[in-house]
């Protein structure tokens, strides 16, 4: 069966049916940009930007990490992420240092896109650890006008 066949099966089925529904996106529009919210570990609650890109099959990008308004004592850090998407899993896992605080590890994150692909939640895969959730702070282009 073709995808135009799955499309009308698919609607309502996390991004796998976004991608259907709203055919006039790239798929690389879905998950590009820049992504800021917070998450929970160990240090306490902690602010995180994602900046992500397209790269191929895949998308690559860049897990920043730094203090909360209501956690300033957590030190910035930077590393490096490769990213997969499969129907409305996406994984961020983590890759090399940019700038990493002493006694701070990376940690991979584990999420799902929002029906209206403006926030992406999930948990945060290391010990001591619980969820994220981050906010699109780069708008999607508007429909029939992709990158």
């Amino acid at each position: 069966m073709t995808m135009s066949a799955n499309c009308g099966r698919m609607i309502g089925m996390g991004m796998a049916g976004l991608l259907c529904a709203a055919p006039t996106y790239a798929a690389t529009d879905l998950l590009s940009g820049e992504w800021v919210g917070t998450y929970t570990c160990g240090q306490g609650l902690t602010a995180v930007t994602l900046i992500v890109e397209p790269d191929g099959e895949q998308w690559s990008g860049l897990f920043s990490f730094g203090p909360d308004k209501r956690n300033k004592d957590v030190p910035e850090g930077l590393y490096e992420l490769d990213i997969t998407q499969d129907g409305s899993d996406i994984r961020f896992m983590a890759g090399d240092w940019v700038t990493q605080p002493a006694g701070y590890v990376t940690v991979d994150l584990h999420g799902r896109m929002s029906d209206d692909l403006t926030v992406i939640a999930g948990s945060v895969d290391f010990e001591g650890c619980d969820t994220f959730e981050v906010s699109r702070r780069t708008p999607l282009p508007p429909l029939g006008k992709t990158k």
